[in-house]
């Protein structure tokens, strides 16, 4: 009994995230919201959640015959668009190791079905680089180097991606009011994406080497100001 404990469990799961869905469609929406609740909620386990997604994993390659046309359930855009963003703002990329690479790979497979979510996956990815917050549950380093993982992965399984990120990369610059050290923080990691976006280096060198100029002519002007 105790081997088929695990299927059992994924069973139930499922069961429970195709009525969710199945449930925003219907327009009743009680048993959706209650699934976007658990990944809007800080007290829902990282366990549990990595359960979820692996259960979602198969609305978003699967499409069931016996659901008509107008009902089908492919996570799409705006329909599903609540949960998905509950699903990208959680601080996954704080959770165990071992969870990071099931929340990655639903990323992958929703994007490679949904375009329309990219740029909402690649934003919240983005403002990790300028974050330098202390984290309970993991490093710093080591969140964004899982954010860099994540964003290499959306890249690579859709190719036309590398144009929204550039455009993004330039609206999600910190202000140059912001902290130096989130500055900073930021300019390295965009130098870690040209390592993956080598199409991209020049581009992102351009924009660093830009920012950085502005910033010490406006620290130059302050202090001149200051001076008297």
């Amino acid at each position: 009994m105790a081997s088929s404990d695990p299927d059992l469990a994924k069973q139930l799961f499922k069961a429970n995230v195709k009525i969710a869905i199945e449930d925003r469609v219907s327009g009743s929406g009680a048993k959706y919201e209650e699934l976007r609740l658990k990944f809007a909620s800080l007290q829902t386990p990282p366990i549990e959640l990595c359960q979820y997604i692996i259960a979602l994993n198969h609305f978003v390659t699967y499409t069931p015959l016996m659901i008509p046309t107008n009902a089908v359930s492919r996570l799409e855009a705006p329909t599903y668009t609540s949960l998905i963003r509950a699903i990208v703002s959680r601080n996954w990329i704080t959770f165990p190791s071992a969870i990071i690479p099931v929340y990655i790979q639903f990323l992958g497979a929703l994007v490679t079905a949904q375009p329309t979510h990219l740029s909402m996956m690649l934003s919240s990815l983005l403002s990790q680089f300028s974050d330098v917050t202390i984290s309970e549950n993991a490093g710093r380093t080591d969140i964004q180097l899982n954010a860099h993982w994540a964003m290499q992965h959306l890249l690579e399984v859709v190719p036309s991606g590398y144009s929204i990120l550039i455009r993004l990369i330039r609206e999600n610059f910190p202000h140059p009011t912001a902290e130096r050290r989130e500055q900073i923080s930021y300019v390295f990691n965009l130098m870690r994406i040209s390592q993956y976006a080598e199409h991209l280096r020049g581009e992102l060198l351009s924009l660093c080497v830009e920012r950085v100029v502005n910033l010490d002519v406006e620290n130059l002007l302050t202090t001149r100001l200051i001076s008297g």
